[in-house]
């Protein structure tokens, strides 16, 4: 428990780093960059000749803003990147888990024999010096990767922004597709 411990604090420690990085916008930097892409694109989502459009013209748009390809690009994008993520965490508690009886054994022993619990402390010494390693080339990658994600995000606001414009519309409207699945679900049986 001890060494999980640790090795979260250090994984948060070094994530904090990461973050502070002076090549890397920091977040409050990336907050107002999406903040202002956000506005640009909820001002460019109103188009003339919004409120004469159909619903079966809305339900169009707003199936062709969804199947966009830089949308369905950077939805597959941050997917992999999700699973990425996740498999590195479950491995990280696999390798946690999988020490933690070990060491406790060791432990154990080394209360009976004398040098053992010196040893092993200098195992775990080396061990956790890799784990920080592991940890910090984590961190900067994830970090990385979170910087992509919010470039991607910030690329896909005007179909985004534009989704939400027809949506609104279709609710005003009371568009009968908005009670049904939604825009090219498969059916079911």
């Amino acid at each position: 428990m001890r060494a999980f411990v640790s090795i979260l604090a250090v994984t948060i420690a070094i994530s904090g780093a990461a973050l502070a990085q002076p090549h890397q916008p920091s977040p409050q930097q990336q907050a107002a960059a999406a903040q202002a892409a956000q506005a640009q694109a909820e001002a460019q989502a109103v188009q003339p000749g919004d409120d004469q459009l159909t619903c079966d013209q809305l339900q169009a748009q707003m199936i062709a803003s969804v199947n966009d390809p830089t949308v369905r690009a950077n939805t597959n994008d941050a997917g992999a990147i999700a699973q990425h993520q996740q498999q590195q965490a479950m491995a990280a508690e696999r390798r946690i888990n999988a020490q933690a009886a070990p060491n406790l054994a060791t432990s154990i022993i080394g209360s009976f024999i004398p040098g053992v619990g010196a040893a092993a402390a200098a195992a775990q010494n080396a061990q956790m010096a890799q784990e920080e390693a592991d940890a910090k080339a984590h961190a900067a990658e994830n970090q990385a990767q979170t910087n992509q994600m919010m470039g991607d995000m910030t690329n896909i606001m005007p179909q985004m922004a534009r989704g939400q414009r027809l949506y609104q519309l279709a609710q005003a409207k009371q568009c009968a597709f908005l009670n049904g699945p939604p825009p090219g679900a498969a059916p079911s049986h």
